[in-house]
């Protein structure tokens, strides 16, 4: 059986630097002190290192609603990165460490309001596993990027990062452009279209 890690592209260039899928945040209880964390990008919870897991699904083709993730997130994420949490795709054959999450949820007797908020939020979670000990990259199947089958990592991850810095300096002077430093990014409070408005200045006529 095969199992799929879906991610980001930034964090498949940490996966592949590291050699290893690092374990986030199971919610096998309820979150305390939820917050923004604009280091890492993500809504984080003072207490995401009780029984932290790497997700898993058997389903190869997914949705971020599949994965009980914010569109909203992630709609950011492709505008200001081009990226996605399902923009990578990893493949491993299944082992016993990898379990069924529905099952591991109750056996480790997980808060009841997770539990519930889970099944609410995605549909398909009767296909999501979990493993509790990190996953080395060398166990990986095969590689997926944007729909196509990567097996060259260092020539994509040199591009990944020329990219990324381009996009990086570009964002930067976009944001000036509309008189909004990135220095104070934790002050930053943008509806989506205004952040839209901002990407589409073009730095030669701004």
């Amino acid at each position: 059986m095969r199992l799929y890690h879906f991610t980001s592209k930034a964090r498949f260039a940490e996966i592949f630097a590291s050699r290893v899928l690092k374990r986030t945040a199971s919610s096998l209880a309820k979150p305390v002190n939820l917050h923004r964390d604009y280091e890492r990008g993500a809504i984080v919870a003072d207490n995401d290192d009780y029984r932290p897991v790497v997700w898993l699904t058997a389903s190869p083709v997914v949705t971020l609603a599949d994965l009980g993730l914010s569109e909203g997130a992630d709609e950011e994420m492709k505008l200001l990165l081009g990226d996605s949490k399902t923009s990578v795709r990893l493949t491993f054959n299944k082992t016993p460490e990898m379990q069924r999450w529905t099952r591991w949820a109750k056996d480790n007797q997980m808060d009841e309001d997770m539990f519930k908020l889970f099944k609410r939020t995605s549909k398909d979670t009767g296909n999501w596993y979990i493993c509790e000990k990190e996953i080395p990259f060398s166990e990986c199947a095969e590689v997926k990027i944007d729909g196509v089958y990567i097996d060259d990592f260092d020539s994509w991850l040199d591009k990944y990062r020329i990219e990324s810095e381009r996009l990086s300096q570009l964002n930067k002077v976009r944001f000036e452009a509309a008189g909004i430093s990135l220095e104070g990014k934790d002050n930053i409070n943008l509806t989506r279209a205004q952040l839209r408005k901002i990407l589409s200045i073009n730095p030669g006529t701004a």
